[in-house]
């Protein structure tokens, strides 16, 4: 897969803080002037060869931020600092957002050749979780960059998590994959084994597990992975269910009226 997955970058300048002191003070939030990584994007294919898809939330719930861009990786020094190499920030803008949906259009400020750019899997394609349920999910693991000021800088690039196990699709454009991400995916895109993308990851949800449930899933850990179909949900999990303790939150693309308008 060429460079169509990025990490997104939002800056703070000081007349943004300026003009979101209020909303700043009201919530308690102490941001400087800098730039911050903030997620990820990718390049869908579109007739305009600029468009990437992103986490409406991520807009939504960035403080102050004046300008976005995107950029291949990021560092973070023994202090703790991130560290951006500016001539390589592409700057990309807000073209329009589903809030509902999470889902967010991004424009470019260049054009991408065909490599970089994903396909959309067509709605009448998405693969049927009984068919195929292995995935894999590209995004940015910010999460997983630990300050520790004994370690020398660390570079940041998008991490492939592969081999995800589908556990729900829903009638309703969601689906669910086993484990959760870190800080940093959400606008990862989930890939099918034809390298098209179907789906975005908007969240990681967690499940509260007691002792007895832990005891339950030790006992049936062994046993085979079956799948099932109940109602208008098609359901791929092992024998016990609940084991996993984490899963991914995503959106079916193909099947959101938004990214249709704006992607080929």
């Amino acid at each position: 897969m060429g460079t169509c997955v990025f990490i997104l970058v939002g800056e703070v300048t000081e007349a943004s803080l300026k003009s979101n002191a209020i909303e700043l003070k009201k919530d308690k939030q102490n941001v400087l002037a800098g730039f911050y990584p903030l997620g990820t994007a990718f390049v869908v294919k579109s007739s305009a060869k600029n468009t990437l898809l992103t986490a409406d939330h991520i807009i939504t719930e960035s403080y102050a931020i004046a300008n976005w861009f995107i950029i291949e990786e990021v560092g973070r020094d023994v202090y703790g600092e991130w560290i951006f190499d500016t001539n390589k920030m592409i700057p990309v803008a807000v073209k329009d957002r589903d809030t509902v949906n999470d889902v967010a259009i991004l424009e470019a400020r260049c054009v991408f050749n065909e490599k970089d750019m994903i396909s959309l899997c067509p709605g009448t394609e998405i693969p049927n979780v009984l068919d195929e349920y292995l995935f894999k999910t590209y995004y940015c693991p910010l999460g997983d960059c630990v300050f520790d000021y004994k370690r020398p800088m660390l570079n940041i690039r998008v991490s492939e998590k592969k081999k995800m196990i589908c556990l729900r699709r829903s009638s309703d454009g969601r689906i669910w994959f086993d484990g959760g991400l870190c800080n940093g995916s959400s606008g990862g895109a989930v890939v099918d084994m034809k390298g098209r993308v179907i789906a975005m990851h908007t969240e990681s949800r967690s499940d509260i597990k007691t002792a007895a449930d832990i005891q339950k899933d030790q006992l049936q850990s062994s046993k085979k992975r079956v799948l099932s179909k109940i109602d208008d949900v098609s359901e791929a999990h092992d024998s016990s269910a609940h084991s996993y303790s984490s899963s991914q939150y995503c959106i079916l693309l193909s099947l959101n009226s938004l990214v249709l308008s704006h992607v080929v």
